[in-house]
């Protein structure tokens, strides 16, 4: 594809018959997944993963930025399948931005969690049940 092609098919909305393509269809279960696992770990659904996981202002936060990011993803997938496109929105740009978006956050969340863990796991000591004072000794 050229650069002109790709611009013109970002800038584009889609014709009615061009709404439903692979691109939207990966993007629709993708963002619409995300949204409703964003939507569990932000309620009280989530209480049981924040318990496991011991990390409730970390998990919040993330849920709650996934769920501004997926939200505003399927705005702009609902505009596409309407064939509304209020302001452009319509556009596969508004997509392929979401998606940029929800990519960089991914990183920026790998990188925090694997902080986190670094700062807050306690040192573990695995024992065997049988090795206490003296249980084990030769």
């Amino acid at each position: 594809m050229t650069a002109e092609r790709i611009w013109s098919w970002l800038l584009t909305p889609p014709a009615l018959a061009g709404v439903v393509d692979p691109f939207a269809i990966v993007y629709a279960v993708v963002f619409v997944a995300g949204f409703v696992l964003s939507a569990y770990a932000a309620g009280p659904g989530g209480a049981m993963l924040r318990a496991r996981i011991g990390r409730s202002l970390d998990i919040d936060r993330w849920a709650k930025t996934g769920m501004g990011i997926f939200g505003a993803g399927l705005v702009f997938l609902g505009a596409r399948l309407l064939q509304i496109n209020p302001m452009g929105f319509g556009a596969p740009i508004w997509m392929v931005g979401a998606t940029l978006v929800l990519l960089v956050a991914l990183i920026r969340l790998r990188r925090s969690w694997r902080a986190g863990a670094a700062t807050e796991a306690p040192e573990r000591v695995e024992h065997h049940p049988l090795d206490r004072a003296g249980a084990c000794s030769a």
